[in-house]
């Protein structure tokens, strides 16, 4: 995880324009918010089940709105 963070901060190193600065940071603290969660969720039984349907019920409609996934 540190390595992945790291080489995304190096890649961007070049960078001076404020709002694109903004734009990378906030990509940042999304990612890593979600990593969290998802560490959360695996340690915990309730909140991983209510990712998992979550989960399942977005790719059913995706599904649904392309015409290929189950029907419910």
């Amino acid at each position: 995880m540190r390595a992945m963070v790291k080489g995304e901060f190096g890649k961007h190193v070049a960078i001076k324009d404020e709002a694109q600065i903004e734009v990378l940071k906030a990509g940042a603290i999304r990612a890593l918010s979600n990593y969290m969660l998802y560490e959360s969720g695996s340690k915990d039984k309730r909140l991983g089940t209510a990712m998992k349907k979550f989960n399942d019920d977005e790719r059913a409609d995706i599904g649904k709105k392309d015409g290929k996934g189950p029907k419910k």
